[in-house]
């Protein structure tokens, strides 16, 4: 491989965060071979795990939860290995690096993917036991398991060792406080959805009695249009009333007022109103046939 062709791969990595420690640079020796043996460590009890829950296994196991100690050397080694990778990637970009050095950073990628993994999965007990208390009707435990297990992704490469906290302490705080918005958002979809509701049944149960023949019509058409409304989802329900007048007062709204009510993006609300579409054209079609 030629120097420009290393110097393309480099430029192709990306940069992570990490958190910056001035032992990084004065023990740097004394922590690789710290790290080396960490990763040994946290191989054979990966090897040895048995997973708690097997529908919940995840290719590591359900992992023992780390102590404290555990814990602070895992995010130090993670984050000491991202660090030297930054350190290589530096280095490479002003001047390209060998084929062999080029190696080196893909190494530190996996072993920092390694730990990463490992105190993922040793908190998925605090994931599941967290989502249990939020599954109900309006959410199932897959819906939420997943939130759960992204935010804990999350909070792992956020979290800040040196301050001295448990993660599971933090981890603990971030899934409660995405679960807990996930409910409330919920709640406020399904009350707009109520609102919207009991106004377009009004609108179609009491018509105006001194509706001409015209209007007589389109009264006729109104209700089969209900009737073929009520059959999508909640969502798409209030998008398309709210898309095509189909409310008392008879007013368009658009798709950036409709994003703001129900908490999407402007695009979302454009997909759902062409999903809901396609389901209408189709159910037209189907009662034309019948």
């Amino acid at each position: 491989m030629i120097a420009t062709e290393l110097i393309a791969d480099t430029n192709s990595l990306k940069s992570i965060e990490f958190i910056a420690s001035s032992e990084f640079e004065t023990e740097c020796k004394e922590l690789t071979v710290e790290v080396a043996l960490l990763l040994q460590e946290l191989e054979n009890k990966r090897l040895h795990s048995e997973p708690v829950d097997p529908t919940y296994a995840h290719g590591l196991g359900d992992l023992p939860v780390l102590s404290r100690e555990e814990e602070q050397r895992c995010f130090k080694a993670m984050n000491f290995l991202k660090f030297q990778r930054d350190q290589l990637l530096r280095e490479a970009r002003k001047a390209g690096v060998s084929q062999n050095r080029l190696q080196e950073i893909r190494n530190l990628e996996v072993d920092v993917r390694f730990i990463r993994d490992y105190l993922i999965y040793s908190n998925l007990r605090l994931v599941i036991s967290l989502v249990k208390k939020y599954v109900g009707p309006k959410f199932a435990f897959d819906e939420l398991y997943s939130e759960g297990i992204v935010t804990l992704m999350q909070a792992v490469e956020k979290f800040n060792y040196l301050k001295g906290f448990r993660f599971s302490t933090y981890a603990y705080r971030s899934i409660s406080r995405c679960l807990y918005n996930l409910m409330l958002e919920a709640q406020t979809e399904s009350t707009l959805y109520i609102n919207e509701e009991e106004q377009f049944v009004d609108s179609v149960a009491q018509p105006d009695r001194a509706s001409t023949v015209g209007e007589t019509w389109w009264q006729l058409k109104r209700e089969k249009l209900a009737n073929l409304v009520q059959r999508l989802d909640r969502r798409e329900q209030l998008i398309v009333r709210a898309r095509y007048a189909l409310t008392p007062r008879g007013t368009i709204k658009t798709f950036q007022a409709l994003a703001n009510k129900l908490g999407i993006s402007k695009e979302r609300v454009r997909q759902l109103e062409q999903r809901a579409l396609q389901k209408l054209q189709a159910m037209a079609g189907e009662v034309e046939m019948g």
